[in-house]
C-alpha cells in the first residue's frame, strides 16, 4: 500500500515535468523563481567571497542583480538580460529586462546598488513596462548617474570588480508582478 502511493505520487512528478517541459511557454512563476535564484546565487556567491561586502549590499536601498538569459529556462532573447531589483525598504521585486552593453559574458553577473531610495524609484520609473517580449515598447537608452549607484560585474566565485555602468534600456514585465 505504501509502495503504490509512493510509485503514485512519483508517477504524476513525472508527468507534471513531461507537460511541463512540453509546454510552448514557460510560467510566470517559474521565470520568476529563476531569477530570484540567480540573485539569490549572486549574493551568496558575494558573501562566500566577501562577507562584509555582501551585508553592506543589504544595508542600502535596494539592489539589482542582472544576468544575461541565454539559457533554455527563460523565455527572452539571449542579448537581453534578465534581472531583478530589490527595494529593501517594502523586501518588494521588481522584475526586470535589459539590454546594456556593461553586461556582455554569461558566466558574469552585474549588481546595481542603489544608495538611496528615490535613486532606486526614478530608476524604476524610467523602466517602460510590456506584456510580451515582441511587443517591446520603444525605451531610451538610460544614463545612470555616478554618484548615484556603484555597479559591479560579479564573477561565479563572487569575486566583484567595481565597473562604470555604461547607458542601457530597461523594460518591466507586467507578466512577472
Amino acid at each position: 500500500m505504501k509502495n503504490s502511493l509512493i510509485f503514485r505520487s512519483f508517477s504524476v512528478i513525472i508527468i507534471m515535468c513531461l507537460l511541463s517541459s512540453c509546454s510552448a511557454s514557460v510560467p510566470a512563476t517559474h521565470v520568476r523563481a529563476e531569477i530570484l535564484s540567480l540573485r539569490d546565487q549572486t549574493i551568496a556567491d558575494i558573501s562566500e567571497y566577501d562577507h562584509s561586502f555582501a551585508a553592506s549590499i543589504k544595508r542600502q536601498a535596494g539592489y539589482a542583480v542582472f544576468g544575461l538569459a541565454a539559457n533554455d529556462k527563460l523565455p527572452f532573447p539571449s542579448d537581453m538580460a534578465v534581472g531583478v531589483l530589490r527595494n529593501q525598504q517594502n523586501s518588494e521585486n521588481v522584475f526586470l529586462l535589459a539590454q546594456t552593453p556593461s553586461l556582455n559574458d554569461v558566466s558574469q553577473r552585474l549588481l546595481i546598488v542603489f544608495d538611496s531610495h528615490s535613486n532606486m524609484m526614478a530608476f524604476i520609473s524610467q523602466a517602460k513596462t510590456f506584456d510580451d517580449i515582441d511587443d517591446l515598447p520603444e525605451q531610451q537608452n538610460y544614463q545612470f548617474q555616478p554618484d548615484i549607484i556603484n555597479a559591479y560585474l560579479v564573477a561565479e566565485d563572487g569575486s566583484y570588480q567595481p565597473i562604470a555602468l555604461q547607458p542601457g534600456r530597461y523594460w518591466q514585465n507586467n507578466n512577472l508582478h
